[in-house]
């Protein structure tokens, strides 16, 4: 369900803040499946920006650079 998509969106966040890196893209990727199938466009940005943010902090800096590029293109 859609709420429980945004709660993994939140459990990501939290394993952001704890450096918890790949549970937090864990919690990240399921909630992309997710929300993409539905069309949730803030929801699939917000996977984005935190699964980029995981990438940077895996040094992954191409893979960050693009995961935020997919992002901002669903705010225009």
């Amino acid at each position: 369900t859609l709420y429980a998509a945004h709660a993994r969106i939140n459990l990501g966040d939290v394993a952001v803040h704890r450096e918890r890196w790949a549970e937090a893209k864990t919690f990240y990727e399921a909630a992309l499946n997710a929300l993409r199938p539905e069309e949730e466009s803030r929801g699939v940005s917000e996977c984005l920006i935190g699964l980029a943010r995981v990438a940077l902090a895996r040094n992954e800096t191409e893979n960050a650079v693009t995961l935020t590029g997919e992002a901002l293109a669903l705010y225009r």
